[in-house]
């Protein structure tokens, strides 16, 4: 196998890579010299970075056609991410490729108009997110749970698990499936998970103990909502969301930690903030519920 090239043309490509050339840094999976790349859709622009879709065609083979994502970064730091991007789908998540996270299509190096610049080029997977986490169905976020899970496994901590590192697209079943994209701030990570399992909708697991703080923040109420909430808010402290079955034990809870005597809480103001509480922890099932019953879809355009 040799190396390849990607050629770069097109009227909608950014100023800087119109007639570029860059080369592969690893020798090609497929039999052909020459790639040539097109801009279809921009996705990001910034100072130091163009993500676009693209097609990707050879002369050599008039019928290949390789739908296509491009990141492509400009200067020495960027290329310095985008290349330890580059290795871990190479290696660690080299076995996740097109299930929880895109194909890797290939890796291209060279100069152009901005110096030192590099091509990483994924398959195309989908379309963003663009729902919050927990307004989805219990399945879809199951998915994204299981597939960070997964990624953790293979000994890599993602560093930026937001809705906008999620892609997703439409399976012939209509089910919607995510893949977990954009590991530039990635690091190698060894796990606490590993072998274990966590109750959906479950009792909050301990972080660093029961799970590791990524899983942990993912998994909570501020991300896939998959667990309960881990405490209940009492004037400005917190208490055990597990302690608050009704008044008296959330009244019990917030004096065993000292909270009442602390900030001098008379008996009806702290009934009322415990009732708070209980209408909090409860609440949340309540809602959950409600969700999963007539949950949003992932995508506004299907």
């Amino acid at each position: 196998m040799s190396h390849s090239h990607l050629s770069f043309a097109g009227d909608r490509l950014p100023y800087s890579l119109n007639a570029s050339h860059l080369t592969s840094a690893f020798p090609s999976t497929y039999p052909f010299n020459v790639f040539a790349a097109g801009l279809t859709e921009l996705l990001q622009e910034t100072d130091d970075v163009d993500v676009f879709r693209s097609v990707i065609t050879t002369l050599e083979d008039s019928s290949f056609r390789f739908l296509a994502v491009c990141k492509v970064a400009y200067g020495f730091e960027e290329v310095e991410a985008l290349e330890r991007e580059v290795g871990f789908y190479q290696r660690e998540l080299r076995h996740l490729q097109g299930k929880y996270i895109p194909r890797l299509f290939g890796y291209f190096v060279g100069t152009t108009v901005r110096g030192t610049t590099a091509a990483l080029v994924t398959s195309d997977e989908g379309r963003p997110l663009l729902k919050p986490f927990a307004c989805l169905s219990l399945q879809f976020r199951k998915r994204v749970y299981r597939g960070l899970r997964r990624i953790h496994q293979a000994g890599v901590h993602h560093g930026d698990v937001l809705e906008a590192n999620l892609v997703v697209r439409r399976r012939k079943d209509g089910s919607y499936w995510p893949m977990i994209v954009d590991f530039d701030r990635a690091r190698k990570h060894e796990c606490e998970v590993k072998g274990k399992k966590t109750q959906i909708y479950g009792p909050c697991p301990e972080p660093g103990e029961d799970v590791c703080f990524e899983l942990y923040a993912i998994g909570g109420e501020e991300g896939l909502d998959i667990w309960r909430p881990k405490t209940a808010g009492f004037e400005g402290s917190w208490i055990p969301a597990e302690a608050v079955t009704d008044v008296n034990s959330a009244l019990e809870s917030a004096a065993a930690r000292g909270i009442i005597s602390a900030k001098n809480l008379s008996p009806e103001r702290s009934r009322m903030i415990a009732q708070r509480a209980v209408n909090y922890v409860h609440g949340w099932y309540d809602q959950r519920m409600k969700w999963d019953r007539s949950p949003e879809s992932p995508l506004d355009d299907i």
